[in-house]
């Protein structure tokens, strides 16, 4: 059963990021950013944006996760 799990999650995984990848890197458009208090607005690519917003997730999940099993070593 585990090796089914695997080979569906691999099959699954790579066509998906496979779509996300290259959906990301064409859209080359200019976003900008502005933070309500400052008058400064930031021209990023849309590609770097979901790239970052990505980075940032994937590390706030990790220390999230990084926080609960730490939570239940102590326990």
């Amino acid at each position: 059963m585990n090796i089914i799990y695997k080979i569906l999650a691999f099959t699954l995984t790579l066509p998906t990021l496979l779509f996300f990848s290259i959906f990301t890197l064409s859209n080359s458009n200019l976003t900008f950013i502005s933070l309500w208090p400052f008058d400064y607005k930031i021209f990023l690519p849309t590609w770097s944006l979901c790239i970052g917003f990505f980075v940032i997730g994937l590390f706030l999940g990790c220390a999230l996760m990084f926080v609960h099993k730490l939570n239940n070593y102590f326990k």
